[in-house]
């Protein structure tokens, strides 16, 4: 009896430290660390700062002049529309699927009710246009900032001709920028990127760069613009985002589709995505003791941990920054 009694206890024990080992390396399923769900759509369409003012636009097209906030994005099919209305959330296995329409209901870290995003296959054109819908997407009770409605229309249908500057796999040279001078130690930065995604119909591409150089004291985050020049000689000065939880899963999941493919374009840059390394995305609290969210993309998973200066990035398997210019289509 005492002996069936001592294996119990083990087991128990065993149970307990294997739960605990799978929370502290993240999972695969579900969200290890929530989103604030309106955070993250709001991220999906339009950038704000920290008083709620636009300062860029991400996915989605303005093409009804007399509404801004009616969005319009290019696709193929009811499908495409619906896979992509699960990117555009920050927990796609909370989508309610009921074949021609989804519902998303948004929470805060919390769990508390934010609204629901509601999806619907549409049909006929929109007005005054010749755009052929697909579905439309609605927001209700969702505090979101300049966006009050989404269109799909066909990509077929699209009223401009415009181009993506760069194909995936494709290298470019920039310069990051600090407009306010607040980098003690470098005013700009030459980098180069890759393009991950192709910009569409309505939908950003990305441009794509991690900085590995531990010997080099460099103030990341305070780059806000990338000067970049295309393949066809123009220039173009788009912001560059680092230090953030939402560039940082978008980038996990696009990479998560072929990550060898993705660490071979990344290794044309100069830099390496190393399979145990985390780099930083946002940080919390003051300079001591800070809590810094930081992202994993070969095994697209977020882990969190107390930053302790000095030597917390060696400690951590901490890589340093990555950075994320946003690109549109153009003529």
């Amino acid at each position: 009896m005492k002996k069936n009694i001592f294996f119990a206890i083990l087991l128990a024990i065993s149970l307990v430290a294997c739960s605990k080992t799978n929370t502290d390396s993240g999972s695969s399923s579900g969200l290890v660390y929530p989103y604030n769900d309106l955070e993250f759509l709001q991220n999906r369409f339009v950038h704000i700062d920290s008083l709620g003012n636009f300062v860029s636009r991400a996915n989605g097209a303005t093409l009804d002049k007399s509404d801004t906030t009616v969005l319009f994005i290019g696709v193929d099919s009811l499908e495409e529309a619906k896979t992509l209305f699960k990117t555009y959330v920050s927990d796609p296995t909370k989508v309610r699927d009921s074949g021609n329409s989804m519902t998303y209901a948004l929470t805060d870290e919390q769990g508390n009710s934010q609204g629901t995003a509601v999806f619907k296959k549409a049909s006929g054109t929109y007005p005054g246009s010749e755009m052929q819908l697909v579905a439309e997407v609605t927001f209700e009770n969702v505090a979101l900032k300049y966006v009050k409605k989404l269109y799909f229309v066909t990509n077929a249908s699209w009223p401009e001709n415009y181009y993506s500057a760069w194909a995936v796999g494709e290298v470019c040279s920039s310069t990051l920028l600090d407009p306010y001078n607040n980098n003690p130690y470098k005013r700009t930065l030459d980098i180069k990127f890759v393009c991950i995604k192709r910009a569409t119909n309505g939908q950003n591409g990305y441009l794509f760069a991690v900085y590995n150089d531990k010997s080099s004291v460099v103030d990341f985050y305070m780059y806000k613009n990338a000067r970049v020049t295309t393949g066809r000689g123009r220039t173009y000065e788009w912001p560059v985002y680092s230090d953030d939880r939402y560039f940082a899963k978008t980038v996990g999941d696009i990479f998560a589709k072929d990550l060898d493919t993705y660490k071979t374009f990344v290794r044309q840059t100069g830099s390496e995505l190393i399979d145990d390394w985390y780099w930083t995305s946002t940080e919390l609290g003051g300079y001591y003791g800070r809590e810094v969210y930081r992202y994993n993309f070969c095994q697209n998973q977020e882990n969190k941990f107390e930053w302790v200066p000095a030597n917390g990035y060696a400690n951590n398997k901490t890589g340093y920054y990555y950075y994320v210019v946003p690109f549109k289509t153009i003529q």
